[in-house]
C-alpha cells in the first residue's frame, strides 16, 4: 500500500524530512552529476532529489496512481505525472537515468517494477534505488516515510535486480543517525553519517543501490500461460477385451499400436490369454 502524497509533502517539509532530504540528495548527487546533462526519470516520491537536475536536461516525476500526484515544480511548466508502476507510459530506452524512491517497498510485484524501468532506460542506462534497509532502526519506526512498506535486506535487493537484467554499480548505506525529532539529535545527523561511512557500517536506514543496464543479460520471464501444467500424452498402447467367435469360452485381448493421427497406418497385435 503505497502512503499518501500529503503525508510524504508534510515529511519532507519538517526539520526531520529536511534533513534526510539533504543526505539522501548528497549522496544520490556524488554517484550523479547534476553538471551533466542526462535526461532522468524520478518514480515513487522523487521531486525532493531531482532538483539539482532540474532545467539541465528533460526531468520527469512520475508518481504511482495508488499514492495521488502533486504540481511539481511549483513555477514554470510541470514536470509530473501520474502513472501506474506496472505499466510505465513512456517508450522504450527513454531515459537515460532513473531514479526509484518510496516506489519498491510498496510495489505490489517489485521485480515487475524494476523490470518496468529496465524498459525504459537506454542501453547501458543507470538505475538508483532508494529503499528502507530491514536490518535498521528506520524500518521500525513509523513515524517516517522508510518506516512504511516492506523493507529489504543487501541481497534481496540485488537477487531481484540481478534477474531483471542489471549488475550492481555500487551498495551504499544512508541514515545511520535513528529518526528522532529532537534538535540535538538532528545537529548529530551530519556528524554521524560521516563518521558510520569511514567505519563501514552496514546498519544504515536506507540502501543506496546503484545498477547499471545490461542489455544482453535479461532473462525471458516465464507467463502464467507457460506456467500452466501441459495435459497428459494419451498411452501408447490400448488394451481391448474382445471374445473369438472359434473359441468362446476363452478371454482374449487384443492389444493395439495408437499410431499418429497422420500416420497412414497402424499395427494390430493381438495375443490370447
Amino acid at each position: 500500500m503505497h502512503p499518501d502524497i500529503l503525508e510524504l509533502a508534510r515529511f519532507y517539509k519538517s526539520p526531520l524530512g529536511r534533513m534526510t532530504r539533504d543526505i539522501l540528495r548528497s549522496q544520490v548527487q556524488a554517484h550523479w552529476d547534476p553538471n551533466l546533462p542526462r535526461s532522468m526519470l524520478g518514480l515513487g516520491y522523487a521531486p525532493p532529489f531531482l532538483w539539482p537536475y532540474l532545467g539541465s536536461e528533460r526531468v520527469v516525476a512520475a508518481m504511482p496512481a495508488a499514492q495521488g500526484v502533486l504540481r511539481w515544480p511549483h513555477q514554470g511548466p510541470s514536470a509530473t505525472c501520474l502513472v501506474h508502476d506496472h505499466a510505465l507510459p513512456f517508450p522504450k530506452a527513454s531515459f537515460e537515468r532513473i531514479l526509484l524512491v518510496h516506489a519498491l517497498e510498496h510495489a505490489q510485484d517489485p521485480e515487475a517494477l524494476v523490470g518496468q524501468a529496465w524498459d525504459v532506460l537506454t542501453g547501458q542506462g543507470e538505475l538508483i534505488i532508494l529503499v528502507p534497509n530491514r536490518l535498521s532502526v528506520w524500518a521500525r519506526r513509523d513515524m517516517t516515510p522508510f518506516g512504511q512498506g516492506r523493507p529489504y535486506s543487501h541481497g534481496q535487493l540485488e537477487a531481484i535486480t540481478g534477474k531483471v537484467g542489471f549488475a550492481v554499480s555500487a551498495h551504499d548505506y544512508v541514515l545511520f543517525m535513528p529518526p528522532l525529532r529532537a534538535r540535538w539529535a538532528l545537529g548529530l545527523m551530519q556528524p554521524m553519517e560521516k563518521l558510520s561511512r569511514r567505519l563501514g557500517t552496514h546498519f544504515g536506514g536506507v540502501h543506496l543501490i546503484k545498477l547499471r543496464k545490461q542489455v544482453f543479460a535479461r532473462p525471458k520471464r516465464v507467463s502464467q500461460k507457460e506456467m500452466q501444467p501441459k495435459t497428459a500424452a494419451q498411452p501408447a498402447f490400448r488394451y481391448e477385451s474382445t471374445k473369438s467367435p472359434l473359441h468362446s469360452s476363452n478371454r482374449s485381448a487384443s492389444l493395439s499400436t495408437m499410431a499418429p493421427p497422420n500416420s497412414p497406418t497402424s499395427v494390430m497385435v493381438t495375443a490370447d490369454l
